[in-house]
């Protein structure tokens, strides 16, 4: 009696819970479903029960189904999918889906609950709305400040030349007139590359190349600012599947940060690149004063900056190209202590060069070696060095290569 009192009790509480609940047996047979259930999908419990429960699932994406089953057969499945309801209408849920299984760990059903969550999902694009809104409104007065601002040079160099100055003030005057309109031109532009930045057109690059090469432009910069750099790249890293000269360009907005936030004092700007499975991470440290953590989530901004001069634009069109890469631009900082922004790019895909994958260079002369695993990466060649002839006879007995230079 005890228990079937309890067994009644769980009943009443499963069909008074607010969460719809299906319950199947082994052969996925529908066996119950509480009121919440048949409310949400519009059907009558006669329609339901016995029936095979993938006929709700006819509907959905195959993929979503196969991916739902596997996952299930393991652990069970918790997320976010599309149900339809008995009309057709479609809507969002939350679904939670378990397997049941007896003392001997046989699978005897499953129960699946249900949240539709349409009231949130409409509440999330509200507020992503008036997100975009407001960003809208805040990228309208930058670019109104910053234009007004070179407007009012223009304007006072034009009123300058009506008052009767010698050549020489005019020459100066024009002088500044162009300086004012090129910084406009260069607003327009950022902008435009962060409304719409072009697609890259990629390929398989050096990324210690590309920073070095980087770094030997800011070669003035640094010494002007006494930052001392040191760049630790891991041995053996592949070439990254970019456009060279856009990621250039965040390289350039990068490093200029990291230099400007030592630029009073002096400091350590650490570049270092890892492999992270098929991406390649670069790591862009300082020793600057850090970000405030009230400013870390605007950094990425257009026109948000905290310098008393610039547009506000360079991180934000680094952020765009890296997107655009299928890359993430993200950054860590600590008041006092400086500012890391970590770049992950995609590896360049490996290809074949005449079936050939693997290579292995040997070679004393560290130049020679350096060139030709330059060479081999670039052909899509996963390469590695020894430097002596018994250090390759090492390498050869732990793993095979496709190809071996001497």
């Amino acid at each position: 009696a005890r228990l079937v009192e309890e067994s009644r009790r769980l009943v009443r509480a499963v069909e008074s819970t607010g969460e719809a609940v299906l319950l199947t047996d082994a052969r996925r047979r529908i066996r119950f479903v509480n009121p919440a259930f048949l409310r949400t999908f519009g059907y009558t419990r006669e329609e339901l029960i016995g029936q095979d429960a993938s006929f709700l699932t006819e509907r959905l994406s195959p993929e979503w189904v196969q991916t739902l089953t596997r996952d299930l057969s393991q652990q069970g499945w918790r997320g976010e999918a599309v149900a339809r309801r008995r009309d057709g209408q479609e809507f969002p849920i939350l679904l939670d889906v378990s397997l049941i299984r007896d003392e001997r760990d046989r699978v005897v059903g499953a129960v699946a609950l249900l949240a539709d969550i349409s009231e949130q999902k409409l509440l999330q694009e509200q507020l992503g709305r008036a997100d975009r809104l407001a960003a809208s409104g805040e990228i309208a007065a930058g670019i109104a400040h910053e234009v007004n601002n070179a407007l009012v040079g223009i304007l006072a160099q034009a009123e300058l030349a009506h008052t009767g100055a010698t050549v020489e003030q005019l020459r100066t005057a024009l002088s500044r007139v162009e300086g004012q309109g090129r910084r406009i031109a260069s607003i327009v532009q950022a902008l435009l590359g962060f409304a719409r930045p072009q697609p890259p057109r990629r390929e398989a690059v050096e990324l210690s190349g590309l920073v070095n090469e980087t770094l030997a432009l800011l070669d003035h910069d640094l010494r002007r600012h006494r930052v001392r750099v040191a760049v630790e790249f891991e041995p053996g890293l592949s070439p990254v599947w970019v456009d060279a000269k856009q990621i250039e360009q965040v390289l350039v907005n990068l490093l200029t940060n990291a230099i400007q936030a030592m630029s009073a004092t002096g400091g350590d700007l650490t570049v270092g690149g890892t492999a992270d499975q098929d991406r390649i991470r670069l790591d862009i440290t300082d020793t600057g004063p850090g970000i405030a953590p009230e400013l870390r989530t605007r950094i990425f901004d257009p026109f948000f900056t905290t310098k008393s001069e610039g547009s506000g634009l360079g991180l934000s069109v680094s952020y765009g190209i890296v997107r655009a890469h299928d890359g993430d631009l993200t950054v860590r900082s600590e008041l006092g202590r400086g500012t890391t922004f970590t770049l992950e790019l995609p590896s360049a895909p490996r290809v074949a060069v005449n079936g050939l994958r693997t290579a292995l260079v040997v070679d004393d002369d560290d130049q020679v070696a350096e060139a030709l695993m330059a060479m081999l990466k670039l052909e899509g060649l996963t390469v590695e060095r020894a430097a002596t002839g018994q250090a390759a006879l090492d390498l050869l007995t732990t793993r095979p290569f496709d190809a071996v230079l001497l």
